[in-house]
């Protein structure tokens, strides 16, 4: 078989006039070299557009990752930021009823006596100012776990009027009652902003007013042992409490 080189270099020289035909080897390598090399880079080109395609995709994919992961963030450190604000709003306020709950200065004129609480005589023997001190270290430490927002349960009527149910080491029964001055019925009960009323196996034992300015109503008090349970909270929750909590 005649080569394809020689034969094209044949016709070529017939054309020119020319002997081309000792070219032949050269021109057979030069094609046996080329025509691997076209394919290669034929192949290669191909494979580059393979790659420009992936690459393109990968940036789509890229910039919208980025634009939802954008947005995403964007949203989440406006809700951080409203979290934040609430959460400085309500320390606020609760700082600063702490700050108003530690001050009492005049007792309200004409306050009339809870006629639940009974009185005795060891009742009666105690001063006033024995009995507001009393009282107001209980007030502080229902004041301390309202603060801690963890011992006291708000109602179901009011979040802002809350309860503690539970015991002491004896086994007697506490209940007290706690509202500040945020709660619904706030200058309609005819009360001061905060109150504290204390029941011990459902005998009451104190009924305690104050506001923000220093004045106070204590409508009751009633001496006995509760008040050191109270005052340096000796007391556990209720099962039903601590289910609740």
């Amino acid at each position: 078989m005649t080569d394809p080189a020689e034969f094209l270099l044949r016709i070529v020289s017939e054309l020119l006039k020319y002997d081309l035909v000792p070219l032949a080897p050269y021109l057979t390598a030069f094609f046996t070299i080329l025509g691997p090399l076209a394919i290669f880079l034929y192949k290669m080109r191909s494979r580059f557009k393979d790659l420009d395609a992936i690459s393109s995709r990968v940036d789509r994919a890229a910039s919208s990752i980025s634009n939802n992961v954008g947005e995403k963030l964007e949203l989440s450190v406006s809700r951080l930021a409203a979290l934040n604000q609430t959460i400085e709003t309500r320390l606020a306020q609760r700082f600063d009823s702490l700050e108003a709950s530690m001050r009492l200065q005049q007792s309200v004129d004409s306050v009339p006596e809870d006629e639940t609480i009974e009185t005795e005589a060891e009742d009666a023997a105690l001063s006033p100012k024995t009995r507001l001190d009393w009282a107001n270290q209980v007030r502080n430490a229902i004041v301390g776990k309202w603060l801690d927002g963890r011992t006291l349960t708000p109602t179901a009527a009011d979040p802002h009027e809350l309860y503690f149910e539970g015991h002491n080491e004896a086994g007697s029964k506490y209940r007290i009652h706690f509202r500040t001055p945020y709660r619904r019925s706030l200058g309609q009960d005819g009360s001061l902003p905060f109150t504290a009323e204390l029941w011990v196996d459902d005998y009451k034992k104190l009924n305690f007013e104050w506001d923000s300015e220093g004045n106070y109503k204590l409508r009751g008090f009633r001496k006995g042992d509760w008040f050191a349970d109270v005052a340096d909270w000796n007391l556990s929750p209720t099962v039903r409490e601590q289910r609740a909590a």
